[in-house]
């Protein structure tokens, strides 16, 4: 199972990212749980600097800024990375 977390403040773009997070993860029908996670302390603790972060299993994946085909592509990339193994 992929555990995907979306860390972020609950501004627009933390918001945004969850909901194409989710989208991307729906149409693609893998066995995935995805979180939102607001609380900074839990941020931290993770090591997250700048949000909005997305994490996969307990890997950071990305940080900041990103775009729509960026954030597709890097999901696909991982969730195939994880199933070679």
């Amino acid at each position: 199972m992929y555990k995907f977390k979306v860390l972020g403040t609950g501004c627009t773009k933390c918001k945004k990212l969850y909901e194409l997070v989710q989208k991307i993860l729906i149409d693609h029908k893998q066995n995935t749980q995805l979180e939102y996670i607001n609380d900074i302390m839990q941020i931290v603790e993770l090591g997250i600097l700048t949000t909005p972060a997305l994490v996969l299993n307990d890997k950071v994946l990305h940080t900041g800024s990103f775009s729509e085909e960026q954030i597709k592509a890097l999901i696909i990339r991982n969730i195939k990375d994880e199933s070679n193994n």
